[in-house]
């Protein structure tokens, strides 16, 4: 049920949509946006995954699914659509940078499942 009520240009969107199908495909991440910044998971489960987490980037929650994902035999996901909003204030920090920092990233954990299942 989430969305963005306008205020995001086809760039944006593209972006958006591009990441999330990257994380799908490459990563088996089958959330709607794992790239969202809003999330709540348990206590118990961050206090298993916290050291492993990767501090660069805006893709924590990406993080915490591949690392639950590989940790934990039975996981729940639970999604509830958000809706974005043109910013009221203040400034993205999308970027060039960020989104190769990202891609950079789904491209380190790719090579890190796949190096893991090979020794498996």
């Amino acid at each position: 049920g989430g969305g963005v009520d306008g205020g995001w240009p086809w760039y944006r969107r593209l972006a958006s949509a591009l990441a999330a199908k990257s994380a799908k495909i490459l990563l088996g991440i089958g959330v709607s946006d794992p790239m969202s910044g809003y999330f709540v998971v348990r206590k118990e489960f961050l206090e298993t995954v916290r050291c492993d987490l990767d501090p660069h980037g805006f893709k924590i929650l990406l993080d915490l699914l591949v690392l639950g994902a590989s940790r934990l035999e039975k996981a729940t996901v639970k999604e509830v659509g958000i809706r974005f909003r043109k910013r009221e204030a203040g400034h993205s920090k999308l970027g060039v940078a960020v989104i190769l920092q990202y891609f950079l990233s789904l491209l380190r954990m790719w090579l890190a499942r796949r190096h893991h299942r090979k020794q498996a």
